[in-house]
Order: structure tokens, then sequence, then C-alpha cells
């Protein structure tokens, strides 16, 4: 409901550190070396000017529910705050013993995650007019978010990870032809004690269901991946090689996720929200100092305190591990006739212990609900009214490892590429994949991992597979490259195409889309299985169900048919589901275009060379407007579906009026010393 009056940016200071030391012993076949790494990344939020209050004022004319005007901050950019400090210690030793190498390794890592989040943090009021807004009326709601202590200080959530692991590895050479690798490597996370992170008043509430607490850490469990890898030269020659791997690796969850248990539990920091309809609620007026406005609401009276539970806290699985894939891939490196190289490669990972996001304090109806026109009920979620001490639902967001739903990947490449000793090169690339997951993951809030992307036919507490949005089905890509030398430089020339399914939905680009339905309330969709997560699947009817579900008009309905029976993929699922990303974006093709002039000085006996550049991106549009344009989607969300009556609305696509359809140029020098 709000828009920006004042640009903000991400500042970034990345340093990294890394110390090795190599040791030999008498033994020549005997090393060790030990490495320790250091980084640290600091990326707070900044703004133009100074601070400013959210302010959001409503259209009195529209029963409060359309919004007049907005100005200020955006609600979440004062305070905003991301700091990692990874520690990275590893001892490795290595032993050659004829044609085995033998290698094992100690590894500790300390990582440190402090964040800044704060919802309105530089306050936030809605008004029920302008007239209101102007004359100095109490606000219609009102939220500031400060620490839970007595200088209403900002609190910093941090978050330590830790992880012990042991690798043993034993690179063989059987031959000139063919070697191998063996490998094993043992992970043992360990969460940190946050018993000062419980919130007393969430423990008492969920008592008598699951008994959670927003202190829970996961327990340090045991991790095994086992690797193995070969390289064969078919023939000795170097022009037929068959290579490739399979092996255990094992991820990480976003630490922004994990940081949040610490950030939303109510306990280090206070987000306070006003109603004005509420009894006994002083409201504040307006003002633009965040000081002043908590001097309104507390009148200097505030003291550290055990909070109510958060409505919306993050929990973690005691059972949570952490992600882990089984990947393998095969390939073969072929040299052909006229000095012709074509790599062939295949790729499957396969994903267990996935991660996903449900809400607590939900239960199944019995019997679900009923859609006219769809052959069974979906699941319908009702609260269970589980009540903070002021009275609020408390809904939280679980953490935890889906049992039995795990995604994969699979691709197979293909590349043909070729050189001429005149300074030509050529290459074309062709691969196809295809993926499915559990979640998208993506957001920085755990809410957006619950809401995002995770249309499902019972709703977001029910994790499906689905089609991964960001995975193109087909890419190909084309390189042509000229570079003339002499003595005194070089002049590069490149041209560089690259095709794919790639559009828009709003202002997000996806590889794959989902056609949905949804609950209209007010100006938002809701999901039809009333679990505030994403709005649901479509089910695409048979004519003869078609006919037993309520339109608004009968034109309506026909509409709905005509466009079931044009779209290439609802077409061929009539009668099913839809399925998550099941539909594929139109082809996006971009040209790009580079040209560099090498000159080459002599420095104290010594080469070095000064580049002068030029790279065009999207070059097409360069020479056309109407080239080079990517598309966008209005909605992918088509039906309304309340029980009453179905309304259908045509999404529509147009040009994305964005940098991405225009072209853009870019001049560069580099200095390149030995």
């Amino acid at each position: 409901m709000y828009f920006e009056n004042s640009r903000y940016y991400q500042e970034q200071n990345f340093t990294s550190v890394a110390a090795e030391l190599n040791s030999r012993f008498l033994d020549s076949r005997l090393t060790n070396t030990l490495r320790y790494t250091y980084s640290y990344q600091y990326e707070p939020r900044s703004y133009d000017g100074g601070i400013f209050p959210t302010v959001d004022i409503l259209d009195p004319a529209d029963g409060k529910s359309a919004l007049y005007a907005s100005f200020g901050l955006d609600p979440f950019t004062e305070g905003n705050l991301r700091e990692v400090s990874p520690h990275i210690v590893t001892d490795e030793v290595g032993y050659t013993i004829g044609k085995t190498r033998l290698v094992a390794g100690l590894q500790f890592e300390h990582k440190l995650t402090t964040t800044g989040y704060q919802q309105g943090g530089a306050g936030y009021y809605v008004y029920e007019s302008w007239d209101d807004f102007k004359n100095n009326k109490a606000p219609l709601a009102f939220r500031i978010a400060h620490g839970n202590n007595d200088a209403l200080a900002q609190a910093y959530p941090q978050f330590t990870y830790m992880q012990y692991s042991i690798y043993l590895q034993d690179e063989i050479n059987f031959s000139e032809r063919f070697k191998a690798t063996v490998g094993l490597r043992f992970e043992v996370p360990v969460y940190p004690s946050i018993s000062d992170n419980e919130n007393k008043d969430f423990t008492q509430a969920f008592a008598d269901y699951g008994g959670y607490k927003t202190s829970d850490m996961p327990k340090a469990r045991l991790s095994v991946a086992p690797r193995v890898g070969f390289n064969w030269d078919m023939t000795g020659e170097r022009k037929y090689i068959l290579r490739g791997g399979t092996g255990v690796f094992n991820g990480r969850l976003p630490f922004v996720w994990l940081v949040s248990v610490a950030g939303n539990s109510n306990c280090i920091q206070n987000g306070l929200t006003l109603y004005r309809d509420d009894q006994n609620t002083k409201m504040p007026s307006f003002h633009t100092n965040v000081s002043d406005m908590l001097e309104d609401v507390y009148g200097g009276a505030y003291q550290k305190q055990d909070l109510a539970a958060n409505t919306a806290p993050t929990i973690l699985d005691k059972k949570l591990k952490m992600p882990s894939t089984w990947k393998s891939s095969l390939a073969l490196d072929l040299k052909l006739p006229g000095d012709v190289n074509l790599n062939i490669e295949g790729i499957y990972n396969k994903d267990f212990n996935s991660v996903t996001v449900t809400k607590l304090g939900m239960v199944e109806k019995e019997g679900g609900i009923q859609l006219p026109g769809e052959p069974e009920a979906r699941v319908y979620w009702e609260s269970q009214n589980i009540k903070n001490k002021e009275g609020k639902t408390i809904n939280p967001y679980l953490i935890q490892n889906t049992d039995d739903v795990n995604g994969y990947y699979a691709s197979i490449s293909a590349q043909v590429s070729k050189t001429w000793g005149f300074g030509l090169s050529l290459m074309a690339t062709y691969t196809y994949s295809t993926s499915k997951n559990v979640i998208d993951g993506i957001g920085d809030q755990v809410t957006s991992a619950f809401s995002t992307n995770t249309f499902n036919k019972n709703g977001s507490n029910v994790p499906e597979l689905g089609y991964s949005s960001y995975v193109s089905p087909h890419r190909i890509l084309l390189n042509v490259g000229y570079r003339h030398a002499n003595k005194n430089g070089a002049s590069n020339f490149c041209l560089y195409y690259e095709a794919s399914p790639l559009a828009y939905i709003g202002s997000y680009s996806y590889s794959r889309y989902s056609y949905t339905m949804y609950v209209q309330s007010g100006n938002y969709q809701n999901a039809v299985t009333n679990d505030s997560g994403a709005v649901n699947l479509l089910y695409i009817p048979t004519r003869s169900e078609l006919d037993q579900m309520p339109f608004t008009s009968d034109e309506n309905k026909e509409a709905f048919w005509n466009f079931i029976q044009k779209d290439s993929y609802l077409s061929d699922h009539v009668g099913e589901y839809s399925k998550r990303g099941g539909a594929v974006m139109p082809w996006y093709h971009t040209l790009n275009f580079r040209f560099s002039q090498d000159f080459y000085v002599n420095v104290k006996g010594k080469r070095n060379t000064i580049s002068l550049g030029l790279d065009v991106t999207n070059l097409a549009n360069m020479l056309n407007r109407d080239w080079g344009n990517i598309k966008r989607m209005n909605t992918s969300s088509i039906l309304a579906g309340d029980g009453t009556n179905y309304p259908f609305t045509a999404p529509t696509w147009s040009k994305y009026a964005n940098t991405i359809s225009t072209w853009s140029a870019m001049f560069s020098i580099r200095y390149t010393f030995n």
C-alpha cells in the first residue's frame, strides 16, 4: 500500500582474508596444509533525505478499501541490515603411495549472522481520509517497531552456526588413461542454545499444541556424504574422453530465515500495532521523528518486559536437517574430424531432506470444500484460535523437512565448437532441462517462502511437487568470435546470442508459470483453501464439468472455455488440476556485441596490455525498438471461485517497459600487467 519517495540502495562492504601454511616433511610424499579463511560482509540499507514515516491515506468513498495516496519510506528500510562474518579453519594432510594420493582433512566453520529488520521502524500511519491527515486527526492504524529495552533502541538479532567436518579422499591413477577419485565427508552442524529467546507467552499458548517454543533449535546430527568421480581417456589420444561422478552434497538454508527465529520472537524486539477502533487505545499524533512517536505512545514509561507472543513467529523443527542432494553427471568429450569439439553432458540431481515452511495453528475442516464442477473436495483450513495474552491469534511459521516429497533436476546439453587458425571461433550449445521442487525458496522472509510461488491444490500447508519456475526447459547459446592480432596489439570481436523461455508476471521474471484461482476479498486475492498462503492451482474442467459451474454470465463461461481451447497448456490438461509451473513462458531472444582493442606495452622487458572495450547489450533493440523486447503477463490468476460464481478474467500480454527491453552500452578500459 506504499510507494517510496526516497530512493534506497544497498551499500556493500565485503572483506576476505585467507592464510595458508604448507609443510613438507623429510618424507617428500607427506604434506600438510593449514588454511584459515575469514570474510566479512556488511550491507546496511540507506536512503536519500531524512527519516520519514510510511503514510497510507485511504479513499473513504470506497469503503476504506482503496488507497488514495501513499508516501514516505517503505516500511522495511529504516534499520535494515545484514552482517555476516564466517571463520573457516582447515587442516589437510596428503600422502602419496605409488599411484594413490590419500588426503584427509579436518574443518571447523563458525558463522555469525546479524540482521536488522523492523516492520515499521520509521513509523507507519494509515489515515481514513486526506482530510483526517491534513487536520491531524487520529489515524485509523499505527505501527512502530523498536527494541525491547528501556532505551527503546533497535535490537539486532544474531544467529550463530557452527559445523565440524572430516573428509577422506583417495585419488587413484590406475593408468595414464584412467583416473578415479573416491571420497567420504562427515559433517555435524551445531546450533547455539538460545534459551533467552523463549517467549513465555508463546510457550504457554502452545503447551497443548505440539509444545513448540521460540527457543527450539535442531539437534546436532551427523550427515555422511560419499562421492566418486572418474576421467577415462578411451584411446590415449585425448580425443575421446568419458568423465563423470556421483555423490551426496549437503546444502544450507538461507541464514536470514534462521536468524528470523530470534528476530520474530517478541523477545528482543517489540512490534506495536494500534487500531483506532480498539477500546481504550490512544492513537499517536503525526510525527516525523521516531522519538516523538514513542514518547506519544509510551509517555516515557516503557521498560523491558515479557511481551505477548508474536502472531507470526518463526519456529525451527527440532528434527530439522540441512537440505541435501544426490548429484550425478556423465559427460563425453569428442574431438571430431576437422578439429571440431563435441561435448555431451547429462546431469541428474535428486533432492532429499527438502525444506518447506508450513503454518501452525490451523486444522483441516472435515469434508473440506467442494467447489462446483470439480471432481473432488479440496482441503479447507480453519484456525485453531490459539491466542496470545492480548487475545490475538497466533499462527507460527514452522521450518521443517518434508518426509516424502522431494524434488529433482535433470538436464542434457550438447555443445559444438571450432577455432580456426586465422582467429575465427564458433560455438553453439543447446540445453534441455526439467526440474521440480517443493518450494522455490523465493524471498528473504519466511513469510515469502510460505506464500510466494507455493501454488498448490490444497494450499501452502500441503507441500507438493511443482515445476521450478526459474529452470528454463530450453536454452540456446550461439557465439561467434574473431581475433586479429599483430605485434602491437589485437582487435577482438564477439557476437553472443541467447534464447530461452522467459517473461515477466508483474515485476518478476520466470521461465515457467502457474494458472491459478482465488477468492476475492476487498482488494486482495486469497486462497480458496483459507490457509492465508498462495492462491490455489486451477482445475481445468471438461465441457460437461464446465456446464455445472456457475459463472457471472453465459458469455463469461464461453470466454473461459474458448481460452482453455486456445491455450497450449490448458488444452492438453483438460480434466486435471494444473501443475505449479506447468505452463512455459514465451521465448525471449537477446543479441549482445563486444569489441575490444588491445595495445601491447613493453615495461622492463615484460608485455603489459591496455584494453579499450565496448559492450552493447541487446544489440537488436538498438537497431529496431520493436526487437529484443521481453513480454509481460498481467496475471496468471484467471478464475475467482467462491462457490457462488466463477468470474473469468483473461490474462493480457504486453511489452515489459523496463531496461531489460532496451539496449545499453558500456565503455571500459583495462590494464593487465605481469
